[in-house]
């Protein structure tokens, strides 16, 4: 009979499977907010907490070109990298 065969795809499944339960339920419990930590409708967080400010914008690489005029952009170009 072949029973190794079918034992030892049982055992890893179920070595998987408890693996992927135990991830899903480590990263269920770090994620959960709590109501009273959470500030939804803009009132003051307890026990004299202050409210995290906005995320910043993330920055814009070709921010520093924006107000370039088409000439001023070609002359950079023509300058090649700066340091290089």
């Amino acid at each position: 009979m072949k029973t190794k065969p079918l034992f030892l795809g049982l055992a890893t499944l179920a070595g998987v499977a408890s693996v992927w339960f135990g991830w899903s339920a480590s990263r269920t419990r770090s994620h959960t907010v709590t109501p009273s930590s959470h500030v939804a409708d803009g009132t003051e967080p307890p026990n004299g907490a202050t409210a995290s400010p906005p995320p910043l914008r993330p920055p814009n690489p070709n921010g520093r070109f924006e107000k370039l005029s088409p000439e001023e952009r070609v002359r950079l170009a023509r300058k090649g990298p700066v340091g290089g």
